[in-house]
C-alpha cells in the first residue's frame, strides 16, 4: 500500500517577488500584442485588404499546384 504523507507548502517572499515579476511580464506581453494588432489592422486598412482574404486566396491558388505535382 502507498503511504500518504502530508506536504506543507511555504510561500516565501521570494516566491511573491517571482510571481510579481511574472505578472508584470504577462502585462507587457499583452500590451505588445495589442500594439501589434493595432499596427496590423492599420496596415491592412491602408492596403484595403483583410489578412483572412489574403490567406484564403493564397491557399486556393496553391491547391492546383499541389494537384499538378502529384499527377
Amino acid at each position: 500500500m502507498s503511504r500518504k504523507d502530508k506536504i506543507s507548502i511555504i510561500r516565501s517572499e521570494e516566491f511573491a517577488s517571482v510571481e510579481d515579476e511574472l505578472a508584470a511580464a504577462v502585462d507587457e506581453l499583452e500590451n505588445a500584442n495589442l500594439r501589434i494588432q493595432a499596427l496590423l489592422e492599420s496596415e491592412t486598412a491602408i492596403m484595403g485588404e483583410s489578412p483572412a482574404a489574403d490567406t484564403a486566396d493564397e491557399a486556393a491558388a496553391a491547391v492546383p499546384d499541389a494537384v499538378e505535382q502529384t499527377a
